[in-house]
């Protein structure tokens, strides 16, 4: 899909009391990460999966997550999707947002090329909610502070299609935009984008989906 505008961004937009809150809110719970890989031991340990099926996870995605469905969290974010997907010239259709993510990257850790989206709509009747939906709309919020860390940077790519041969920087773009505390940007879910392996520190986030029916 070719598009005037790739993603929209805000600078130090939320206010850094909600960046305090949400970090220490994800302190009363536990990453998802940690519960993952006691999971994957153990169904490494019964044979049902392989150490090479967890490190090829590992090398495309390592962090630790939590789920934080609050709704003081969706009355912060929303409006800046609503905002966002107007003023960029997007007008996606969407009216679902999915259980925002709290996500922590510490040294070395880091997701790689990815989309947000799949061509395959949710297939899931007792959520009628997204059931037949896709994501349309991904929110990343900065809750760090830039002097807190090193590297994390999101990068962008604005092609259509995967190639593992791909050079970064070909046609990609660091979103420096995103680097203070409290910046967001708001980016097409179909878009494929990276997190840079964090050199040093902590890097803190909140990423929100948003849905709707697919493109017709």
């Amino acid at each position: 899909m070719l598009l005037k505008n790739y993603y929209y961004f805000y600078t130090e937009v939320v206010p850094h009391r909600f960046c305090d809150d949400v970090i220490e809110f994800s302190k009363t719970k536990e990453t998802q990460r940690a519960r993952t890989q006691s999971e994957a031991n153990e169904m490494k340990a019964k044979g049902k999966v392989s150490q090479k099926t967890i490190d090829k996870g590992m090398e495309k995605r390592d962090s630790e997550i939590l789920w934080m469905d609050e709704r003081w969290i969706y009355k912060e974010l929303q409006p800046f999707v609503h905002e966002a997907n107007q003023e960029a010239g997007w007008n996606f259709q969407w009216d679902f947002s999915e259980i925002p993510q709290f996500t922590k990257y510490a040294l070395n850790q880091h997701y790689n090329w990815h989309t947000d989206s799949s061509d395959t709509p949710y297939d899931k009747p007792t959520v009628p909610q997204m059931h037949g939906k896709i994501r349309k709309l991904s929110l990343i919020l900065s809750l760090s502070d830039p002097n807190d860390y090193e590297g994390g940077e999101l990068q962008l790519d604005f092609r259509n299609n995967f190639d593992s041969d791909w050079k970064d920087g070909q046609a990609s773009k660091v979103a420096t935009e995103l680097r203070e505390r409290g910046s967001l940007i708001v980016f097409p879910s179909f878009l494929w984008h990276k997190l840079n392996s964090v050199t040093k520190g902590i890097r803190y986030s909140l990423v929100m989906w948003n849905d709707g029916l697919p493109f017709r």
